[in-house]
């Protein structure tokens, strides 16, 4: 049978069209990180995302809240504002020195529904030890917190099964 069509939410399925989007820039900067020996596992990585500030892309990072990590399978994320200048960004990638721990930066573009968004992508190693029962890198800010937790602006997967 067809669908009920209050069930139909366009605007949320084209938000997740572009964390999808998103979702495929970092894999492969996970892929290029786990390759490197950067990173042990996905989940020891943190990822921020920068996209144009008021955009669209911007926008769906942000209300995907703590599921961003979930969908970028990583043990935390922070969405920050693209400068203006795009150009600018770019050219600072090009060749640039790795900041803080950074094992993999890239700009790119995000095709969503024919339109394209900026989006600058920073893989870091998050450093936390794993959980031995949820297998969870846990850094010790988020113990016993649940998930979702905000330390320093990263949004980080907490332990839930209590054992860390």
């Amino acid at each position: 049978p067809p669908l009920a069509r209050e069930w139909l939410q366009p605007e949320l399925a084209r938000e997740w069209r572009l964390v999808r989007g998103a979702k495929a820039e970092v894999a492969r900067l996970l892929h290029a990180a786990l390759a490197a020996k950067a990173i042990g596992s996905t989940g020891d990585a943190v990822v921020e995302l920068r996209a144009a500030a008021g955009g669209e892309l911007h926008a769906a990072l942000v209300a995907a809240g703590a599921e961003l990590n979930d969908a970028l399978s990583v043990g935390g994320s922070r969405v920050l504002e693209l400068a203006a200048e795009a150009g600018a960004a770019e050219e600072a990638l090009a060749g640039g020195p790795a900041l803080d721990g950074e094992v993999a930066a890239e700009y790119s573009r995000v095709v969503a529904d024919g339109a394209a968004h900026g989006l600058h992508v920073r893989v870091r190693p998050l450093g936390a030890p794993k959980c031995p029962r949820c297998w969870r890198h846990v850094p010790a800010d988020a113990l016993g917190r649940g998930e979702g937790v905000v330390v320093d602006g990263w949004t980080l997967r907490g332990c839930v099964c209590g054992t860390c």
